[in-house]
């Protein structure tokens, strides 16, 4: 598959999924629903703009170093999105993180960290997680199906 520019479509479920969650995650007025830090700061709608264009760039940057293009980063200003439910929350940011990643200082960049963040906490509300029991696994009582010694 080649590395291409999501569409902007793409980007604003990206940034609302950061500040409002997946489909049936309860926030607060005026908060995100999770402790996502992104630049050095909590991310907070008077932010959007901000993430929505680092995601661009990063992006752009991607498919620039792939293919020696010079693609300039358009301005980007946060207009809503779509809002997602978990499963494509957890397929967006794979999708994204596949078209972003190609150049050097991919896993280096904020918005790197800021993705692994987004996803873990995505990952977090995933059904049975929370009760999964394997947050410490202290035994080997259960070794894997299909494996012989």
């Amino acid at each position: 598959m080649s590395a291409y520019v999501v569409n902007t479509a793409h980007i604003n479920a990206l940034v609302r999924l950061a500040l409002e969650g997946p489909t049936g995650v309860p926030i607060d007025p005026g908060h995100t629903w999770h402790t996502v830090w992104f630049d050095g700061g909590r991310l907070h709608y008077d932010r959007a703009d901000e993430l929505g264009q680092a995601l661009l760039r990063e992006n752009i940057r991607s498919v620039n170093y792939r293919y020696d293009e010079r693609r300039k980063v358009p301005a980007y200003s946060y207009p809503g999105g779509r809002t997602l439910t978990v499963p494509e929350a957890i397929e967006a940011i794979a999708g994204y993180h596949y078209q972003a990643c190609e150049h050097p200082g991919w896993e280096r960049s904020e918005v790197c960290r800021f993705l692994f963040r987004l996803l873990s906490a995505v990952a977090a509300r995933v059904p049975g997680v929370e009760t999964a029991g394997t947050w410490s696994i202290s035994s080997d009582a259960h070794p894997a199906i299909g494996v012989s010694a």
